[in-house]
């Protein structure tokens, strides 16, 4: 259904689902090596094929030993120990622990048969073959068993998750060289505006630098997509249609910013309509970034984002970010919330549902004091999430309870 920017306004979750609707498919996969898919998507789910550790070791320096000998040790009578060989990390030990026997090891060495325990080198004294022990040990003291980090069989990853850098070391304790990963998907940006100029280009009057093209590509790369910008080309209906299919024929999805309100030269809505698209919706029930649009057509989707550089970012989070997890392959919420109280007031009314920028921290939600505006960005930096205000509140106060969207 097509609804019109301004005459009506859709819910943020409601055009979310408009879009991931039309999200069509499984992403491709491809092999890579394990060093090259840290922040990919995981393709395949992995079990482990092997225990890890393999074998029981130690882990420190000393002896290892049965327990039961160590019952009647104490400082005045110490037990000895007869010590029947060395063993190294990476070296099989050639002996069995018997009753009053110990073997010395090292951290990381696999330990040898009949010993349960491990006593550390500088709690006893070595006196040439011998050991005097002057304290007890339990079972399994000093002692990791084989398979305790991971069991062979146990799954590991699954379809959707994103590889991490933790991941990245538990496959490679398994001997694991290469994993499946959704390919990244290729997501076009397309700014738009005649007032607009490229950064490097001398500056006319009238004229503002592009800064939605960069912050949506640097937003797109930390978001483990491959962004592609468009050249600034004349704002004509045609010209804006062109560049929207040239990007649709290479990319999942586009994002332009910019043309989307009821100004002359809001282009957007008639570059639908020239293309013959879809026009899945035209405005969203909330601030910043009302006008927001979204377009679909042969498969392919564009959403048509506010030039204002913030309310663009708000737009990407609530409804761009969702559909980029689809196409990635991810198995995640459309947001990640957190609730926090807020510590700073906010004497604005909000008729409509609206997103500040913000701070949350040990469940805390700290606002900027100044520059709230839809085209400033200089406080975002600061800040690590959208505070969800609801429509009709009058006034936020410290001490609020209020819900946030992570970026």
């Amino acid at each position: 259904m097509c609804v019109m920017y301004p005459s009506q306004l859709i819910p943020i979750e409601q055009a979310v689902d408009c879009l991931l609707e039309r999200v069509e498919g499984v992403p491709k996969r491809e092999l890579l090596p394990l060093e090259r898919v840290v922040g990919r998507v995981c393709g395949e789910e992995i079990q482990a094929p092997m225990n890890q550790p393999p074998f029981h070791r130690s882990p420190l320096d000393g002896y290892a030993l049965r327990s039961q000998d160590s019952l009647t040790a104490s400082q005045e009578n110490p037990v000895v120990l007869q010590v029947l060989e060395t063993v190294f990390a990476g070296q099989v030990p050639g002996r069995k622990v018997g009753k009053g026997e110990a073997i010395q090891v090292m951290t990381g060495t696999m330990l040898p048969e009949g010993a349960d325990c491990v006593v550390k080198q500088e709690d006893v004294l070595r006196e040439g073959e011998w050991i005097k022990l002057p304290k007890t040990l339990t079972h399994h003291q000093n002692f990791c068993l084989k398979g305790e980090d991971l069991k062979q069989g146990e799954l590991l990853l699954s379809p959707g998750e994103t590889l991490g850098f933790a991941d990245i070391g538990m496959l490679a304790s398994q001997g694991i060289t290469e994993v499946f990963v959704y390919q990244c998907p290729r997501i076009g940006i397309l700014p738009t505006g005649d007032e607009l100029c490229l950064p490097g280009i001398p500056l006319k009057p009238g004229k503002i630098y592009d800064s939605n093209g960069p912050l949506l590509h640097a937003r797109l790369l930390e978001l483990g997509m491959e962004p592609m910008l468009a050249q600034k080309s004349p704002d004509t209906i045609g010209k804006i249609a062109e560049e929207i299919q040239a990007l649709w024929e290479t990319c999942e999805l586009v994002l332009t910013t910019g043309g989307v309100s009821v100004g002359q030269k809001d282009l957007l809505p008639q570059v639908a309509a020239y293309l013959g698209a879809e026009v899945l919706f035209h405005g969203v029930r909330a601030k910043p970034g009302a006008p927001t649009m979204a377009i679909w057509k042969n498969g392919k989707t564009a959403i048509c984002l506010s030039g204002n550089p913030f309310a663009a970012t708000v737009m990407l989070e609530l409804l761009a970010r969702p559909v980029l997890n689809r196409l990635s392959g991810k198995v995640c919420p459309k947001w990640h919330k957190a609730q926090g109280i807020l510590r700073t007031s906010f004497d604005k009314p909000s008729k409509l549902r609206r997103f500040l920028r913000g701070r949350i921290e040990g469940g805390e939600i700290f606002l900027p004091s100044e520059g709230h505006g839809s085209g400033l960005l200089r406080n975002l930096r600061s800040c690590n999430c959208l505070v969800d205000i609801p429509e009709g509140t009058p006034y936020l106060k410290e001490g609020d309870l209020l819900e946030t969207i992570l970026f």
